[in-house]
């Protein structure tokens, strides 16, 4: 369960998040932002929700994709 802070944190981030499905497992990831990539990668025991705080950040300059990695958060292993 998220507090309230975190669900204000999530509103401003200006991301939205997305579900790939492939032929071995379904992908989720947060997309925003616009101009050069970045690609935020989490580390072990974590998800992408991690990246909340930094991303609103990031989204004024670059377009930022985090994806949970498999295993972690809702993308299937």
């Amino acid at each position: 369960m998220i507090t309230a802070g975190e669900q204000a944190i999530r509103i401003l981030s200006n991301v939205s998040s997305y579900t790939l499905k492939t032929q071995k497992r379904t992908w989720s990831y947060l997309k925003g932002g616009d101009g050069d990539i970045i690609l935020l990668i989490h580390g072990y025991s974590t998800s992408k929700d991690r990246w909340y705080p930094l991303i609103g950040y990031l989204t004024k300059h670059f377009t930022v994709i985090a994806p949970d990695m498999p295993g972690s958060g809702e993308t299937t292993f």
